[in-house]
C-alpha cells in the first residue's frame, strides 16, 4: 500500500527548501511544513488509542494550520477527517458522531464553534490547538475532554508512517437526512495520482491554485498532486477569491481547477477578457457540468493553457475521467462539454434500469469500477450503491453505481445528461433533495413539501434551491429556521405556499412541473 503522502515526503528529502505552500501571503517550504507538522504530530503520538481506523477530525479555515494538521495526521496513521466551521452545528456534530474520531484539531479561527460543539459532543475527546500555546480559559471548565496546546509538543528524531487503510472520509448528503460517510483509502488516492500525473505531467515549476472548501473532496486533488510533483499550492483568502484574475496574475499561477461555476462568474462580470490568463498552461474543471459557451470564453482568456473537463463522483476517488477541450474540434458539441473518457485502468458500463447494457449511443446509468472506487459508506450501503455484477463476456466485478444518466459517442466519449434520481448539484456540491425537504419538515412540521434547484444553467447546475409547502405559513419566517438547519451551499432562496403539490401519473409528486415554475416564471414567486 502506497500512502497518499509518499510524494510530499519524497519531496521534502529532494528539494527541502522549495516553494511548498503560500496562504495568506506566508510561504512555507516542504521542510518548513513538515517542521511543523512533525510538532503537531508529536502530540498527537502521545495519545493511546485502541482502533482499527484511528480517525482524527479537523475543523479549519484553510489556514496555515490546516495543511499542517493534515499531514500530521495522516503520517502517524489516521484517517484525516475535514470539517467545515460554517456548516450548522448539528450537521458538524453528526459528522463528528459518524467518524467516531477521538482526536480533534483546531485552528483558532475556529475557537467561538469549537465551544460550541464540544458542549454537546457525546464522547470524550483529545483536542489540540494547533496554533496556540496557550488553552483558552473555557477549555479548563470542559473535564469531558482532554486539551492540548503546542506548548506539549516535543521533539521527534524520526517519524513513523503507520499503514491505516484509510486515507480520508469525506461526507456528502444522504436520503435519510444524515450525511453518508464515504471511506477512500491510500490505495484509492494512489490510483488517481497516478493517472493524473500520467495526464498532465505537473512538476516542480508549477503554481497550483486551491480555491475549494476542504470538506469537499476536490481539494484533495490540489493539495496531494500539487505536492507528489513538488509544486507550490496558493491558497486565495475570501476578499482575494473575490478577484481571481488578478490572483492568477500575481502569483503567475499556471496549474488552475475550479468547479465551472467559478468561470461562469468570471465570465458573467466581463472578467474573461481575450488573454486576461496568459500563465496558466493547464485549466481543469470539475465538479459540475462545464458549458461549452463559458469553456469557449476561458479557453480565449487563457491561451496557453490545455483545458480539460474532469469528471468523477467522490465514491470513485475525486474524478475518474478526462475530456480536453479544443477550440477546433470541440465547435459543434452540445451546450454543454462531454465527461469525455474513462481512465484507462477502469471500466465502465452504462445500462438500463435492469442493468442490461444500452445500445451504444443510448443514454443510461453509468457504472464504474476499477481501482479508484470507494469500499463504501460507513453506515453501509442502504441504496445499494456499490454492487457486484457480472456483465457477459466479463469477469466479475464490484460497481458504483453513478446514478448519472449519459450517452456515449465515438468522437466525444461519454456525454453527461444528468441525473437519474433527486441528487442535484448546486455550486458544485452533490444534494440530495430530500436531505432538504426533511430539514423544512423538522421545522414546520408539515409532510407535503417540495424542494426543486433554481436558475439552471446551461449544464443543468442550480444556482440555488426553491420550496413549495402546502399550508398556510409564513414562509419568511420557515426559510430562515430551515437555513439554520442547513450548510450555506444548500440553504433555501426562496419558499412558496402552494394550494397542491402537483402528481404525475404514478402518483408521486411531478418535480418537473414545479421546476418548470421555478425557472421559466409560469408564476410569480414570493420568498
Amino acid at each position: 500500500m502506497s500512502h497518499m503522502l509518499s510524494g510530499f515526503l519524497d519531496k521534502v528529502e529532494e528539494i527541502p527548501h522549495a516553494d511548498a505552500l503560500v496562504v495568506d501571503d506566508k510561504v512555507l517550504s516542504y521542510q518548513q511544513l513538515y517542521d511543523q507538522s512533525m510538532l503537531i504530530q508529536s502530540i498527537i503520538q502521545s495519545f493511546s488509542i485502541d482502533h482499527k481506523h484511528p480517525r482524527c477530525a479537523i475543523l479549519s479555515c484553510r489556514t496555515e494550520s490546516s495543511y499542517t494538521s493534515l499531514i500530521a495526521s495522516t503520517l502517524v496513521g489516521y484517517t484525516y477527517v475535514p470539517l467545515n466551521p460554517s456548516f450548522p452545528l448539528t450537521r458538524t456534530l453528526d459528522m463528528l458522531a459518524m467518524s467516531d474520531a477521538r482526536v480533534l484539531l483546531i485552528d483558532s479561527c475556529c475557537e467561538g464553534m469549537a465551544e460550541d460543539l464540544l458542549m454537546q459532543v457525546q464522547k470524550p475527546l483529545n483536542v489540540v490547538f494547533v496554533d496556540l500555546y496557550e488553552l483558552p480559559q473555557w477549555c479548563y471548565a470542559h473535564s469531558f475532554h482532554r486539551f492540548f496546546s503546542m506548548a506539549d509538543a516535543s521533539d521527534i528524531n524520526q517519524q513513523s508512517m503507520d499503514l491505516n487503510t484509510e486515507a480520508y472520509l469525506l461526507f456528502t448528503s444522504g436520503t435519510t437526512g444524515q450525511p453518508k460517510a464515504i471511506v477512500i483509502t491510500h490505495d484509492n488516492v494512489s490510483a488517481y495520482l497516478n493517472n493524473i500525473q500520467r495526464l498532465y505531467d505537473i512538476n516542480s515549476h508549477d503554481r497550483c491554485t486551491q480555491l475549494f472548501d476542504l470538506t469537499f473532496d476536490l481539494s484533495m486533488h490540489d493539495i496531494l498532486v500539487c505536492w507528489q510533483a513538488g509544486a507550490c499550492l496558493y491558497v486565495p483568502s475570501m476578499e482575494q477569491k473575490l478577484f481571481m484574475v488578478d490572483f492568477v496574475k500575481k502569483y503567475q499561477i499556471t496549474v488552475w481547477f475550479s468547479v465551472p461555476s467559478v468561470a461562469a462568474l468570471l465570465s458573467d462580470y466581463g472578467l474573461l477578457k481575450p488573454n486576461s490568463l496568459p500563465s496558466l498552461r493547464l485549466s481543469l474543471f470539475c465538479g459540475e457540468a462545464l458549458a461549452s459557451s463559458v469553456a469557449k470564453k476561458w479557453r480565449i482568456a487563457a491561451p496557453n493553457s490545455r483545458l480539460d473537463n474532469l469528471y468523477g463522483p467522490t465514491e470513485a476517488t475525486i474524478a475518474i475521467s478526462q475530456y480536453q477541450y479544443l477550440p477546433l474540434l470541440s465547435s459543434g458539441l452540445d451546450s454543454v462539454v462531454p465527461i469525455g473518457k474513462v481512465f484507462e485502468d477502469h471500466e465502465y458500463r452504462i445500462v438500463d434500469q435492469e442493468f442490461n447494457p444500452v445500445p451504444f449511443g443510448s443514454h443510461g446509468e453509468l457504472l464504474l469500477a476499477g481501482a479508484q472506487i470507494s469500499p463504501g459508506y460507513l453506515e453501509g450501503d442502504r441504496k445499494q450503491a456499490f454492487i457486484d455484477y457480472e456483465f457477459a463476456g466479463a469477469k466479475g466485478q464490484r460497481w458504483y453505481r453513478t446514478g448519472d444518466l449519459v450517452k456515449e459517442d465515438l468522437i466525444n466519449g461519454l456525454c453527461y445528461l444528468g441525473r437519474i434520481d433527486q441528487q442535484v448539484k448546486v455550486r458544485g456540491y452533490r444534494v440530495e433533495i430530500s436531505e432538504v425537504e426533511q430539514a423544512i419538515t423538522n421545522v414546520c412540521g408539515f409532510q407535503q413539501v417540495a424542494v426543486v434547484p433554481g436558475e439552471l444553467d446551461a449544464g443543468g447546475n442550480a444556482h440555488y434551491l426553491v420550496a413549495f409547502v402546502v399550508g398556510d405559513i409564513n414562509t419568511a419566517l420557515l426559510k430562515t429556521l430551515a437555513n439554520e438547519q442547513l450548510p450555506d451551499y444548500m440553504r433555501l432562496e426562496k419558499i412558496m405556499t402552494i394550494e397542491t403539490l402537483p402528481l404525475n401519473a404514478n402518483g408521486k409528486v411531478d418535480y418537473k412541473v414545479l421546476s418548470q415554475r421555478v425557472n421559466y416564471s409560469l408564476q410569480p414567486i414570493s420568498a
